[in-house]
């Protein structure tokens, strides 16, 4: 399977998640989330594609997401080093960082010139709340459903604390 295929399963995966079809544990997803995804890749690029294979896979993304993320979170943008979306490595600006960086976990050697990663926010998305060991910790479905609630309820208070109410606005 090419990386075109993995970067359209990895956007498959997120609406699912987004549905709620991902369970709380490492990459554990409801069977409604694997036969939708399946489905539709088979009838969008007639190819076989089977549990087994999008097990695979990421298994490889959350290899490159334990080696890549935490030496970028270390890292503001336009800092020693960043990740470019467009080459889909790390991009390094400053070869004394990079050098003790690499010295510290070798791992990451091959992020900078062999291994490309199209999908990188993908695989942001789908891994990062695997990670979260924080209290408040959220999905990505859980905090959007909770922003929902919060624009709604701020609404509503500013209807309820606006001192004009529709018939002063028209008489003005």
């Amino acid at each position: 399977m090419d990386c075109q295929h993995g970067s359209n399963y990895g956007n498959l995966f997120i609406d699912q998640m987004n549905q709620g079809n991902k369970l709380d544990d490492k990459c554990a997803w409801k069977p409604i989330a694997y036969t939708i995804v399946i489905k539709t890749l088979q009838e969008r690029f007639i190819i076989t594609v089977t549990k087994a294979h999008i097990q695979s896979r990421f298994k490889n993304w959350e290899k490159y997401y334990d080696i890549v993320h935490p030496l970028l979170q270390s890292y503001n943008s336009g800092s020693a080093i960043t990740w470019d979306n467009s080459r889909g490595r790390i991009e390094v600006h400053d070869k004394n960082v990079w050098k003790e960086r690499f010295e510290v976990n070798p791992k990451i050697g091959p992020y900078r010139r062999k291994i490309v990663v199209e999908n990188w926010e993908d695989i942001c998305v789908l891994f990062s709340q695997d990670r979260a060991n924080r209290e408040g910790a959220q999905t990505a479905f859980e905090a959007n459903a909770e922003m929902n609630v919060e624009e709604s309820i701020n609404l509503e208070e500013s209807f309820e604390n606006d001192p004009l109410t529709l018939k002063d606005e028209a008489q003005q």
